[in-house]
């Protein structure tokens, strides 16, 4: 396994909202797929780490490590959505992004559920 997916047993899709208005002011278009299949590290938050997380995002629930291509240009905008290896889709909201190795492609990103 690459260095770049070790511990990272699950895989995500970033989904991105459409941004074109339509006459009245309401978004109009599809989701589009920015990219798939990614390796990930999904982790519920607990304990300490969880009041840490929400100091950040109020409603944090997972903490999900991803190394992204910076040409995505991932945002607070757009929707992860994790398949772990049980099998388990989870549709995640992103709260807050933060750049782990200063070169803008390892990412520790705190989201919550989307319902």
């Amino acid at each position: 396994m690459p260095k770049c997916c070790t511990g990272k047993r699950s895989y995500c899709t970033i989904k991105r909202a459409p941004t074109n208005l339509g006459p009245r002011g309401q978004l109009e278009g599809s989701t589009t797929t920015v990219a798939s299949d990614i390796p990930c590290g999904f982790e519920p938050l607990a304990g300490r780490e969880l009041e840490v997380a929400r100091q950040q995002v109020a409603n944090a629930q997972h903490k999900v490590t991803i190394t992204t291509d910076p040409t995505w240009s991932l945002t607070t905008k757009d929707t992860l959505v994790v398949t772990r290896p049980s099998g388990s889709v989870h549709t995640l909201g992103i709260g807050h992004i933060k750049n782990t190795d200063g070169i803008d492609r390892e990412h520790e990103i705190l989201c919550s559920e989307e319902v």
